[in-house]
């Protein structure tokens, strides 16, 4: 009885094809499967919860495969190896989490709306998962050029709404620099707060803020 392998499959697809029989079940069928139902994001995606969940130590490829029930080899159909996903990884959170971001605020028009906008968006997202990824960047060098490059995005953007405002160049620079700043604050202390909580204190700050500015 023949049997059917990743190595034979093809010649077995073209024999069942000549004899006009039809598998009902082949390795290739199921391997191409679990290949195409699995795709670069679900991995990058399952990367951030498990930053958020557990940390660094879950970034692994034994890992990664066990909590997607897939093999080494549907890992590697993706990735070179962990150092190629990591850098993969960080640019998923650069896009899903600054760059995409503000986007969506400059879909809006004029500074106070853009802010609204920005602060609604933000004060929502998981910052557990950005803490783990500051602590991750202490140890990992490839991880702090990243965190780096996206904290001076943020930096930018806040200081590009402030100049929009007729802010000059150096006042609107370091008021983005305190926002930030304040920003990071709140992700270390209040992670854990409720999203009531932290409404609240993004509200209480800008407050203050518009009363100096």
């Amino acid at each position: 009885m023949l049997k059917f392998t990743k190595n034979n499959c093809r010649s077995a697809t073209i024999l069942f094809a000549q004899l006009n029989l039809i598998p009902t079940f082949t390795y290739h069928t199921v391997w191409y499967k679990v290949m195409a139902k699995t795709n670069k994001e679900d991995w990058l995606k399952l990367g951030m919860q498990l930053l958020s969940e557990h940390g660094e130590d879950f970034i692994k490829i034994e890992k990664l495969c066990a909590e997607l029930k897939l093999t080494k080899g549907s890992f590697y159909h993706h990735y070179k190896n962990i150092e190629d996903y990591i850098l993969e990884l960080m640019r998923y959170w650069q896009v899903t989490k600054t760059e995409n971001i503000i986007y969506a605020a400059n879909t809006e028009t004029g500074f106070e709306k853009k802010v609204e906008k920005l602060n609604s968006i933000v004060v929502q997202e998981d910052h557990l998962v950005e803490i783990r990824i500051r602590a991750w960047g202490i140890r990992n060098s490839k991880v702090n050029e990243f965190i780096k490059l996206v904290d001076q995005k943020r930096i930018n953007y806040l200081k590009s709404l402030y100049l929009e405002k007729k802010y000059n160049d150096q006042n609107a620079e370091a008021l983005a620099k305190v926002e930030y700043a304040a920003f990071v604050g709140m992700q270390q202390l209040f992670y854990d707060s409720t999203l009531d909580e932290k409404i609240k204190i993004c509200e209480i700050f800008q407050t203050l803020l518009n009363k100096h500015c």
